[in-house]
């Protein structure tokens, strides 16, 4: 019985050799979790629940920056818009003239 598990333990082994970027995830071949494996997939989670944190942050401060935008341009509709032309031809002169290439 012991033989069995070990040969199927190297097996596993030597398929994990062979294919070394392949993730370790699921039991092992005896039966026996791999904590190597849950941890990697417990960073992975905490990983992606930490980006999916920030993303909605980041949402959230676009949204309320658009809000203030649209605020402000609807309080001072042409203040707004001398700026927003002025910007567009300072854009256009420093892109003919080659800044920044």
């Amino acid at each position: 019985m012991a033989t069995q598990t070990t040969s199927a333990e190297l097996a596993a082994l030597r398929a994990e050799l062979a294919n070394p970027a392949a993730p370790c995830v699921g039991p092992a071949p005896d039966g026996t979790k791999r904590p190597a494996a849950d941890a990697a997939l417990a960073e992975r989670n905490e990983s992606e629940s930490q980006i999916e944190q920030f993303l909605h942050e980041l949402q959230a401060a676009l949204n309320d920056a658009t809000e203030g935008a649209e605020s402000v341009i609807a309080e001072h509709p042409i203040p707004s818009v001398s700026a927003a032309f002025l910007l567009g031809l300072s854009v256009g002169w420093l892109a003919a003239r080659g800044v920044g290439s």
